[in-house]
């Protein structure tokens, strides 16, 4: 291992690895309008209050995009996204407000996230859809960078203990430890590691050359670790 300690994977299963949008919206039609786009993409926690977003931010969850609305009873979308950045994160945003577009507001917004009108017209379906668009492109962008062994190289073709060996041999575990943790035996992971190199175009390679190819795919990963 690279480390002294164990990296305990964030959870047991393929789901754990796949990104989800966070959508905070109060208002129910737009919510499910907005759900619906999503998640033809990847799947989507939605809170209606700033309160329960928190509740979602604070668990294991791994987000690649916030929907988040301006105005709601309980908070501003706009305040919480504002204090998710100033803690560093990086994960795209658009932000949805049903008010006038005033320069000031642009100029509030601009450095956060993108604005969207909310859809209350006819006339504003085709602007909100494609600015929509764009963000899922910028939020399945930031999942293949951040989340590159999921996201780049396997597109769900492995079973959730195949995608659990290949996580841990990139955190620089041992099959001897990668096979202890799962409760598997040493030749077990070792088929399990042979297959996922194959499939990644690095047959007869090792768990190093796996972690090399992903940090290629994400430079900075050596910086978050």
């Amino acid at each position: 291992m690279s480390s002294g300690s164990y990296d305990e994977p964030a959870s047991a299963g393929d789901d754990a690895f796949i990104g989800r949008f966070l959508l905070l919206e109060d208002d129910g039609a737009i919510r499910e309008r907005l759900r619906d786009r999503l998640e033809a993409h990847r799947p989507v926690e939605a809170a209606e209050g700033v309160s329960r977003a928190r509740t979602l931010l604070a668990g294991e969850v791994p987000f690649i995009g916030y929907a988040f609305d301006i105005h709601l009873d309980d908070g501003s979308g706009l305040r919480l996204l504002d204090q998710l950045r100033a803690a560093g994160s990086t994960v795209p945003a658009v932000v949805m407000t049903g008010l006038p577009m005033t320069r000031e507001l642009v100029l509030e917004v601009g450095p956060l996230g993108r604005l969207l009108p909310k859809p209350t017209s006819p006339n504003a379906v085709d602007a909100f859809d494609q600015g929509l668009d764009a963000f899922v492109r910028d939020a399945l962008l930031f999942e293949r960078r951040t989340y590159g062994l999921k996201a780049a190289l396997f597109d769900g073709e492995l079973t959730p203990t195949m995608m659990e060996v290949a996580v841990l041999g990139v955190r620089g575990w041992s099959r001897e430890e990668i096979a202890k943790h799962l409760g598997i035996s040493a030749t077990t992971v070792r088929n399990h590691v042979s297959e996922v190199l194959d499939r990644c175009g690095l047959k007869g390679q090792s768990l190093r050359a796996l972690r090399r190819t992903v940090e290629e795919l994400i430079p900075d990963r050596a910086e978050r670790e």
